[in-house]
């Protein structure tokens, strides 16, 4: 019962770090878009709402997919790590 409640709470961890990632990221691209408005001058508000948008339902999909197959991702990410951390060893 308590490996559950582990398992639970780092996919609840994994998914607020994500939503984290998604949301730093649309932070981002907003800034970027702000600093390049002068150059491109009229619709570039337009281009800023769908790139946020678009990331917004990246950063949805995503959620829906670690609570829909939270032990795929655990997996995905574990073998993820272990590849860089047998390459960083490498070095």
């Amino acid at each position: 019962m308590e490996g559950t409640r582990e398992f639970r709470n780092e996919i609840d961890s994994a998914t607020s770090k994500a939503s984290s990632v998604a949301n730093k990221v649309a932070d981002k691209a907003q800034h970027r878009i702000s600093e390049m408005a002068g150059s491109w001058g009229g619709n570039i508000e337009d281009v800023y709402h769908t790139a946020q948008e678009r990331a917004r339902q990246a950063a949805d999909a995503s959620e829906d997919f670690v609570h829909k197959h939270p032990f795929s991702t655990v997996l995905g990410a574990a073998a993820v790590g272990l590849v860089a951390g047998l390459l960083l060893r490498r070095r």
